[in-house]
C-alpha cells in the first residue's frame, strides 16, 4: 500500500525527470503549500540529500527546457493557496525541493515562488561550467617539498623522520612515532575548490574544508599534542587523558581537548572565531587568556564564537548547519547574502563582485555540494538574486 511518503517521493521523482503532469506538480505545490506538511517535508529531503550527495546531476539537452515549458503552459498558480502561507516558506521547500530533484536526475532548473504565480526558471548558462570542489590538497614536508595529493595514487608518500605517510582512500595516513620534543613538522593545506581528510601520528582525524591549512609534528611532543590551524576543520580526537590536544587557531584562541569531536571554523573573512562541540569536552580561550577564568568549558551542543578578543557562549547552535560542509551539503538556513557568497567563493574557487547596494536577502533550505554552480545559482534566482556571470567572476546586481 502506498504511503504519502512513497506519494511525496513518487511526485519528486516526476518533477526531477520532468514528466510530471499538470495535476500532478499541482499536487506537490498544493502539499508543500500546507504548513502542518512542512516537517516531514524538510525531515524527508534531508534523508535524500543526504543519502545522494554522492550523485552528480547530469547536462540537460537545452531542448527539454522548451518543450517542459510547453508541457506547462497551463501551470498552476497560487490562487488555491491560502493567504496565511508565507511566500518564503513556499519558495523556501521549492528550493529543497529542486535540489533533490537535481540529485534524482533533473538539470539546472525549478520552479520559484514569485507574486501570486509559479514560473519555470531558465537554467543558468555560463561561458565555461563551474564544476563543484572536489577532494585534494598540497602536503608541505619538513624540507620545504610540496606535493600535490589530487595528482598521486593511494600508497606510500614520504618518510618523515622515521614517521611512514601513505595515502589511503582519500586519507593522508602518518603511522605512530617516537615522542620528540624537537619535532618535524608537515602542513596541509587546501585551496579554493578542494578539502581533504588526515590521520595524525596520535590517530586524531581531521576533515580539511577549503581554504583552509593546518600544521602538525609528524611525532607529537611528550606531555602535549599541538597543531595550529586556519579556516574550517573538523577533529575527532584519539583520547589521550595524560597527553591533552592543544589547537591553536589563527593566534587568537586555543582549544584544549581530552578527546571529543568538534569543529572550528576560523576563515580570515567570517566575523568570528566558531568552535562547535559535539561529543566530549573542550576549554577554548582567547590568545591573551592567562588564568582559568578567562577559559570557557563548553558542554556536547554548544558554541563559543569569538568576536573582537570577547567570548560568547551559545547554548543551542545549529548543529545541522555547522556540519553542513562535512556531510557534502550546503546549509542555507537562515543566511545572508554574503555569508552564501563566501561559502560559494571557497568551494567553486570563483570571485564575487557587488554591484552596487547588497540586496537584503536571506536564504532557506539545503543543497549538495556536488552540484555544478550553474545549478545552485538557478536555485538561488528564485529568491529573487539578480546576478550575471563573468567567466569565473560573479556579479550580484541590485
Amino acid at each position: 500500500m502506498e504511503t504519502p511518503q512513497d506519494r511525496i517521493v513518487q511526485l519528486l521523482t516526476r518533477y526531477s525527470q520532468r514528466t510530471a503532469t499538470e495535476a500532478e506538480l499541482a499536487e506537490l505545490t498544493e502539499w508543500m503549500a500546507n504548513t502542518s506538511n512542512a516537517a516531514p517535508f524538510d525531515a524527508l529531503v534531508t534523508q535524500l540529500l543526504e543519502q545522494q550527495t554522492s550523485q552528480q546531476s547530469k547536462a540537460q539537452d537545452p531542448n527539454w527546457e522548451i518543450l517542459y515549458e510547453k508541457v506547462l503552459a497551463g501551470r498552476p498558480t497560487l490562487a488555491a493557496i491560502p493567504e496565511s502561507v508565507p511566500v518564503r516558506s513556499i519558495r523556501k521547500r521549492w528550493l529543497v525541493a529542486a535540489s533533490v530533484a537535481v540529485l534524482l536526475g533533473a538539470g539546472a532548473w525549478l520552479w520559484s515562488i514569485n507574486s501570486r504565480e509559479t514560473t519555470a526558471s531558465a537554467p543558468i548558462v555560463a561561458t565555461t561550467p563551474i564544476g563543484p570542489g572536489q577532494e585534494g590538497a598540497i602536503l608541505t614536508l619538513a624540507d620545504g617539498t610540496t606535493i600535490l595529493l589530487d595528482s598521486i595514487v593511494n600508497g606510500f608518500v614520504s618518510n618523515q623522520s622515521g614517521v611512514e605517510v601513505v595515502l589511503q582512500n582519500g586519507e593522508l595516513n602518518y603511522g605512530k612515532g617516537q615522542s620528540s620534543n624537537n619535532p618535524s613538522y608537515n602542513s596541509m593545506s587546501t585551496p579554493k575548490g578542494r578539502q581533504f581528510r588526515l590521520q595524525l601520528p596520535d590517530g586524531t582525524r581531521v576533515w580539511l574544508n577549503a581554504a583552509s591549512s593546518i600544521r602538525y609534528p609528524v611525532a607529537f611532543a611528550e606531555k602535549e599534542r599541538r597543531v595550529e590551524i586556519q579556516g574550517e576543520a573538523y577533529f575527532e580526537v584519539a583520547v589521550n587523558k595524560s597527553k591533552p590536544f592543544l589547537i591553536n587557531i589563527n593566534n587568537k584562541a586555543e582549544v584544549e581537548v581530552l578527546g571529543t569531536s568538534f569543529n572550528v571554523n576560523a576563515y580570515a573573512d567570517e566575523p568570528q572565531i566558531s568552535t562547535t562541540l559535539l561529543n566530549g569536552r573542550i576549554r577554548v580561550s582567547g590568545a591573551n587568556s592567562v588564568t582559568t577564568s578567562d577559559k570557557l568549558l563548553l558542554q556536547p551542543g554548544q558554541q563559543a564564537q569569538l568576536k573582537d578578543d570577547q567570548f560568547e557562549l551559545v547554548k543551542n547552535p545549529d548543529l545541522s548547519k555547522v556540519m553542513a560542509w562535512k556531510n557534502g551539503l550546503f546549509n542555507f538556513e537562515g543566511t545572508d547574502l554574503k555569508e552564501m557568497m563566501r561559502q560559494l567563493v571557497r568551494w567553486y574557487d570563483i570571485e564575487v563582485v557587488y554591484e552596487g547596494n547588497v540586496p537584503d536577502v536571506h536564504f532557506f533550505g539545503k543543497m549538495s555540494r556536488k552540484l555544478d554552480l550553474s545549478t545552485v545559482l538557478a536555485a538561488l534566482k528564485g529568491f529573487g538574486l539578480h546576478f550575471r556571470m563573468e567567466n569565473r567572476k560573479l556579479v550580484i546586481m541590485p
